[in-house]
């Protein structure tokens, strides 16, 4: 029996996963004990992706990473190639048919029977070859092609989980850079508008120290010009 997606069923379920971004499900029973192993779940991303590449989230930037990585694509073909050979060790269950057909044109000379000429002779031929006893050959090699199965199928799930705690980590680790970027860029705002503050209240207090030193200018003129004057009319 041939799965969906093209590769053979083992167990009742398929060969290998649908694509390379989801994990691929062992049977039951398939293996004893694996707690760590649990299938991914990503959500879809929308059509309008590429509008809003800025305001990616978390789940988007997994399921990118799970599209686009070149290792999962790589795990998923092993697991596919895997299931192949499955199949094909399966297949040694089955009968071999070979059929086959000749031709050919003869001069032949001339006999008792019949006068010398060519003539055409041509017939099919059919074969049929089934082994029915190997003490267990086929058995063993399509156990191992079933084992090697479950192990590319394990290792794609591995991949997969690999590549989700890897965008996991590129993205918390973006998103801390980007606050501490923002943060810094408030630091230095909040400090420019504080030495904006302090500037003015110097200019501020400039002017008034101007406008005082320019009233104690007025009133040294005006003493000088008095004194001038008590001096001119002689009274000292």
């Amino acid at each position: 029996m041939v799965a969906g997606c093209g590769t053979p069923r083992v167990n009742g379920v398929a060969g290998a996963s649908p694509s390379p971004s989801v994990p691929w499900t062992p049977p039951a029973h398939a293996i004893r004990e694996e707690p760590l192993i649990a299938p991914a779940q990503t959500d879809a991303v929308p059509p309008d992706l590429r509008q809003r590449m800025r305001q990616l989230s978390l789940a988007d930037v997994v399921d990118l990473a799970l599209r686009n990585n070149p290792a999962t694509r790589a795990s998923w073909s092993q697991a596919r190639a895997a299931a192949d050979l499955l199949g094909s060790a399966r297949g040694s269950y089955f009968p071999t048919v070979n059929g086959s057909s000749s031709l050919a044109r003869i001069k032949s000379p001339a006999t008792n029977a019949r006068p010398a000429g060519i003539r055409t002779e041509y017939g099919p031929s059919v074969s049929l070859n089934y082994l029915l006893l190997d003490f267990g050959g086929r058995a063993g090699t399509v156990e191992r092609a079933r084992q090697n199965l479950f192990a590319a199928n394990l290792s794609h799930n591995a991949t997969i989980q690999n590549t989700v705690l890897q965008a996991q980590v590129a993205y918390f680790n973006y998103m801390a850079t980007a606050a501490l970027l923002a943060a810094e860029r408030s630091a230095i705002l909040r400090g420019a508008r504080e030495a904006c503050a302090t500037a003015t209240e110097l200019r501020a207090s400039l002017t008034q120290v101007r406008s005082e030193a320019t009233a104690l200018r007025s009133q040294c003129l005006l003493l000088r010009d008095r004194a001038r004057a008590l001096r001119g009319g002689g009274d000292y």
